[in-house]
């Protein structure tokens, strides 16, 4: 986008959809953010760079960064997080903790002395499995 000197409110009404062009065309044409960034663009008057301190050729965009720092280095969390977000941006959500097979084990009963003493006293290292049927 080519961004043109404004040289009255006139100008800046025809740059913003005003003007001429039927209003039906405006509208189907240009988004808000394209009409944002159009006007983050234009340049800062006289008054609003001095009080600033920003140089001869800064935009409202540059002013508007400027204060998201400021109020960024004073501690604030949400301009602190806006700042990185449009730098490197948004973090990943978390992705949901993997469900882990489980293991199920099904003890049958063929009866006999084998599992008459396998019932009564465990022989095995970890007596929780013979006891129970899904881990």
């Amino acid at each position: 986008m080519q961004i043109q000197k404004l040289n009255s409110k006139s100008d800046l009404s025809t740059r913003l959809g005003g003007g001429s062009m039927p209003e039906e065309k405006r509208r189907s044409t240009r988004s808000l953010s394209d009409r944002y960034a159009e006007i983050l663009e234009l340049p800062l008057p006289l008054a609003e760079r001095r009080k600033r301190g920003l140089p001869q050729d800064a935009t409202w965009g540059d002013a508007i960064a400027l204060e998201m720092v400021k109020v960024a280095a004073n501690g604030n969390a949400q301009a602190i997080r806006e700042i990185r977000e449009s730098i490197e941006g948004k973090a990943p959500q978390r992705p949901p903790e993997p469900e882990y097979n489980k293991i199920n084990i099904t003890i049958i009963n063929i009866g006999g002395k084998h599992d008459q003493e396998l019932n009564s006293q465990p022989s095995v290292a970890c007596p929780d499995i013979v006891k129970s049927k899904s881990l």
